[in-house]
């Protein structure tokens, strides 16, 4: 996910197999390609050999379970048929589990928990506690923010991708032909990005609209998609109604906002969004107006939601860069997709060239005919 929100691809695996030796292989060559001790946050589904390949391979980054194929999974496992339940009680018990993935923080996971356990249902509770709750920090929402995972819950930007290549590419369609289609697919892809990239810099932002110059100033330094979160941020913290104490230090103070305690001081917040997004939150923009200090400050942001960080990294404006769009599509003639053969078909070619050969043989004379 790069400065302005946009999904690139950065790799590309074609497996035949997911065990662990292919998979441990794969994550070996893009380990030695590219500096994962930067990464901070995977997102995948719940695939306990993938999984455990990339905590050991890339240890710096925080391993997190897509919501969908979270809630999903427990739709399939949390059955009449498997865990020996009734009807009414498998949704009791799913509703339950909902309330546990969208909890809060860790006061309202444990809250729902002890409501999981009171039902008393040792199937269930076993299966949670052996697959789901030792590791509640990777799928429950509220403590999934506690990493920096610039809010994203889900890998739908993968699947997105996958959907567009699925359009494109031919089912049962020869390797020639799907490499061709494939790389044609993501080259149209990345045109669409590179357009929208271009565009960030030869449209000026209509600004007059702004009520603050602050947010002018913020407009001015990130890229569109960061702007538009530090913009929400900035209207929610009108309706910032917290208690505030001070905690010794004039520059930090304990707010008391939804039930949640909050750390806030004027540039820093432990709260969710603060922590995911690396930006600014309302209670720092609350807590920097009630101290009468500037509400724009650089350094709330992370360089890599800069408009600067944005255009000295992209292709489109870095010269030296190799287009990714090395073929011209209008000068490659597509091979023609062939057919896959049924039984018949087959039975009906090896059948015509046989009678050619049986016709061939005939002619030969009888003393040779023995040993043709």
């Amino acid at each position: 996910v790069d400065g302005n929100g946009e999904s690139e691809v950065v790799t590309l695996w074609l497996a035949a197999n997911e065990d662990k030796i292919t998979i441990s292989h794969l994550m070996d060559i893009f380990v030695k390609h590219n500096d994962t001790t930067k990464a901070k946050c995977i997102m995948a589904d719940k695939d306990m050999v993938e999984r455990d390949i990339i905590a050991e391979k890339v240890p710096s980054a925080a391993l997190m379970i897509c919501l969908f194929h979270t809630l999903r999974t427990f739709r399939r496992e949390i059955t009449v048929g498997k865990m020996n339940l009734n009807a009414a009680q498998r949704v009791t018990v799913l509703e339950i589990i909902a309330k546990l993935t969208y909890a809060r923080d860790e006061d309202d996971y444990l809250k729902y928990y002890q409501q999981l356990k009171e039902t008393q249902l040792t199937e269930v509770i076993d299966y949670f506690d052996t697959n789901w709750h030792g590791i509640k920090e990777q799928w429950v929402e509220g403590l999934k923010r506690e990493s920096c995972h610039y809010l994203n819950s889900t890998n739908n930007r993968l699947e997105c991708i996958n959907q567009k290549i699925k359009s494109v590419v031919s089912k049962h369609s020869s390797v020639l032909n799907f490499f061709e289609d494939l790389m044609k697919c993501l080259d149209s892809l990345a045109l669409e990005r590179d357009h929208r990239a271009a565009m960030i810099f030869k449209k000026n932002p209509v600004n007059l609209l702004l009520e603050h110059e602050c947010l002018s100033q913020y407009c001015d330094l990130l890229t569109p998609y960061a702007f538009s979160f530090v913009l929400k941020q900035f209207e929610l913290s009108k309706q910032v109604k917290s208690t505030v104490r001070r905690d010794g230090d004039r520059q930090t103070v304990i707010i008391h906002s939804k039930g949640k305690t909050l750390n806030t001081s004027d540039c820093q917040c432990n709260c969710g969004f603060s922590t995911a997004m690396e930006l600014p939150c309302r209670h720092i923009f609350s807590f920097r107006h009630h101290e009468n200090l500037d509400i724009f400050e650089a350094s709330l942001c992370a360089v890599r939601w800069t408009r600067d960080y944005y255009r000295s990294g992209h292709r489109v404006f870095v010269s030296s860069t190799p287009k990714l769009v090395d073929v011209n599509v209008s000068t490659v003639d597509k091979l023609p997709t062939k057919k896959v053969l049924s039984q018949h078909d087959k039975y009906r070619k090896v059948h015509l060239i046989s009678q050619k050969l049986a016709n061939l043989a005939s002619y030969i004379p009888t003393r040779e005919f023995p040993y043709a």
